[in-house]
């Protein structure tokens, strides 16, 4: 993983801790890494205790925009529902990690890609 990357998995991290969840596992530093989910990995898994609630994040690179795995990642994992606890059937929120000044590319690469956006949520990092 390039240092940027890296550095854009501790900005979710942070802003994740920011919001009082706790991060269950991360590719950065210390954390677990995170497992396959449907085929692909999130970058950052944390818990909402208070909503009973996971929380995935991915980042995505400029680079990656053109991607098919990303297209698949992207998809595979803005469409996960919990299925107990206080959040059943809820959509679990999904954020994209991206580099500060880029927002515009994300929202074109989801249109293009006609992904469900009600849960997804850009972050510049």
């Amino acid at each position: 993983m390039s240092e940027n990357h890296n550095e854009l998995v501790k900005g979710l991290i942070d802003k994740f801790d920011e919001n009082g969840f706790e991060v269950i596992c991360a590719n950065y530093g210390e954390f677990k890494e995170p497992e396959e989910i449907q085929g692909v990995k999130p970058d950052v898994i944390a818990w909402d205790s208070e909503n009973e609630l996971y929380h995935l994040a991915s980042v995505i690179e400029p680079e990656e925009l053109t991607d098919e795995k990303t297209s698949r990642r992207v998809e595979t994992l803005s469409n996960l529902m919990m299925s107990n606890g206080k959040s059943t059937r809820t959509r679990i929120p999904f954020y994209l990690g991206i580099p500060k000044q880029k927002s515009n590319q994300i929202e074109k690469f989801l249109n293009n890609n006609n992904v469900e956006q009600t849960n997804i949520f850009p972050l510049e990092v």
